[in-house]
């Protein structure tokens, strides 16, 4: 039983860290929305004005899901490993 818990810790942690880049990136997309819809020009955030229009304009909102996809290809195949190292019949199946 404590293996089966090991299991399932290591592989959540292990998907929360790399799922982080594509969830934050929504989020950032609803702040956006939400800001350029109420902004007036009198009461704008000059830091939130020029992140937005950093991420936007350098590309790295483009970049982002990118990197998503990759960490969830590499997140898959770590998971392979996870499953042979902490179960008996995939390690009798790849042994």
């Amino acid at each position: 039983m404590n293996k089966a818990i090991k299991m399932v810790v290591l592989n959540t942690s292990l998907g929360i860290v790399f799922k982080i880049p594509l969830s934050l990136m929504s989020i950032v997309n609803v702040i956006a929305k939400l800001y350029f819809k109420n902004a007036h020009p009198s009461r704008s955030n000059p830091k939130l004005d020029w992140f937005f229009h950093y991420l936007y304009d350098s590309g790295l909102s483009n970049v982002i899901p990118d990197i998503a996809d990759l960490l969830y290809t590499i997140l898959i195949s770590i998971q392979l490993f996870i499953y042979i190292h902490f179960d008996k019949k995939m390690k009798t199946a790849f042994g």
